[in-house]
């Protein structure tokens, strides 16, 4: 146990026990659980222990909001409701595929994206981070292209996307109830060097010549999806004694060449499809799409919804080497920043000031969440000014097209994203686009500071 036991054993009791977590996941800053029985879990009993800044039940799960300490606080709380294994998904392994229940299209899609992308979103953002320093030691000649570490370094920052297919491949098996093992391999064979960009290929009379797989999304999510159900079918059938190693030959010879002659081909075309369409409605109107997105992200945010859109901005990205949409999703942390900074300076009330200064690096640092339950609900106008402030922002990138070009972390370490030699002025935009953000919250929330009445409801 660690030092959040106390904490975990109270979650885990008003949760309903450890026999009503039917999965528990964690990203940046929330546990998430899934319940069997939704009249057990108090959540507004959960939102009074220490420790707990706020509960959202949305998209059929409980996410209790922790903060940055939250993969502690998980590890405790498997520990205390005696859930085992490495995995996202936990607790109840023989429910994990159970689609049997009657739930929303919104709660089965955050399902899988939360149980596909949230393990990975970390070591994508650190790998993005590491890619934009070695950029910055690349431009300022520290390091050569053809030094040793600086080729290290390089590979390192662009392993995870490189080997995108591999990852999801582990993660997408294990929420289908799939040896994680054998989605790595159909990962793998996606990613080798052999079998990218063939040159005369045909299989069943099909032109599979020119396709590349590595760095890209959709192509093993539709395979992992396909092979799960003809996976299960295979250890219904087969004898025990040869399951295990019979099953991975007729699994592998049967779907790996549908993946490469109509699963890869077809969602090649559908992830440029989705790029077209996307680009030609940021085209028609950037500043639409600025203003909707910036003012939208911390709304999504609240809601613990926002991963959805990973199934758009990072096929994009992968897909085109660029994306408009990701450094929109950055600019709201900023924004609440400089609110929360400005309430700061202007409260007399220590209660308020000793909530303001720690939500205010927190959002420095992209967690939000502090700010948002602790300071902007409460008093909904912040909340307004934070929307606002990141939409008018919003819609100026849009207007000088910046961009990103690979993950990165979250608040000030979103900055990484927009490094390229290519384009130098792109990270200028952004940088400023952070600093516009700020002021703007700032300057806004300042003035509209009430002082003692706005503290008292703060504070209460």
């Amino acid at each position: 146990m660690g030092k959040y036991e106390d904490l975990a054993q109270q979650v885990v009791e008003k949760i309903g026990g450890a026999e009503n977590i039917r999965s528990v996941t964690h990203c940046t800053t929330r546990l998430r659980f899934k319940v069997r029985d939704e009249s057990k879990a108090d959540d507004d009993a959960i939102r009074g222990i220490k420790g707990v800044v706020s509960v959202v039940n949305s998209a059929g799960q409980h996410q209790v909001v922790i903060g940055t300490h939250v993969g502690d606080v998980y590890q405790d709380v498997c520990a205390v409701a005696h859930i085992t294994g490495d995995g996202e998904v936990e607790a109840a392994p023989d429910e994990v595929d159970d689609m049997g229940e009657k739930k929303g299209v919104s709660a089965v899609l955050l399902d899988y994206i939360m149980s596909t992308m949230g393990p990975l979103i970390s070591v994508l953002c650190g790998c993005g981070i590491l890619t934009g320093i070695v950029e910055i030691i690349s431009m300022t000649g520290v390091l050569a292209p053809t030094d040793t570490l600086y080729m290290i370094l390089d590979n390192a920052g662009d392993v995870v996307t490189t080997y995108l297919p591999v990852l999801i491949g582990f993660t997408l098996a294990k929420r289908c109830g799939m040896s994680p093992i054998l989605g790595m391999c159909f990962g793998l064979i996606f990613c080798d060097p052999d079998l990218q960009n063939m040159e005369n290929a045909t299989l069943f009379g099909i032109n599979v010549s020119g396709f590349s797989y590595t760095s890209s999304m959709l192509p093993i999510v539709v395979t992992i999806l396909v092979a799960a159900p003809f996976d299960r079918l295979l250890k219904r059938v087969l004898p025990k004694s040869i399951s295990s190693f019979i099953e991975p030959v007729i699994l592998f010879a049967v779907v790996s060449p549908i993946a490469f002659a109509v699963i890869g081909p077809v969602m090649t075309f559908v992830a440029t499809a989705i790029a077209n369409v996307v680009q030609v409605i940021y085209g028609f109107s950037p500043i639409l799409c600025g203003l909707v997105l910036g003012a939208a992200w911390q709304v999504l945010v609240l809601f613990g919804v926002h991963f959805m859109l990973a199934t758009i901005i990072y096929p994009l990205l992968f897909a085109t080497g660029s994306s408009f949409l990701l450094p929109l999703t950055c600019i709201s942390s900023f924004a609440i920043m400089g609110i929360t900074f400005a309430m700061f300076l202007r409260s007399k009330d220590q209660k308020v000031k000793e909530v303001a200064f720690p939500a205010t690096v927190s959002a420095l640092f992209g967690i939000t969440e502090p700010a948002m339950y602790g300071l902007l609900l409460p008093q909904p106008k912040y909340m307004v000014i934070a929307c606002v402030a990141s939409g008018i922002v919003g819609a100026v990138m849009g207007i000088v097209n910046v961009v990103a070009y690979q993950p990165a972390g979250l608040g000030i370490f979103s900055v990484t994203m927009a490094l390229s030699d290519q384009n130098p002025s792109n990270i200028l935009c952004f940088v400023v686009a952070m600093a516009a953000a700020t002021v703007l919250g700032f300057i806004a929330a300042f003035i509209a500071y009430r002082g003692k009445a706005g503290e008292q409801e703060l504070a209460a």
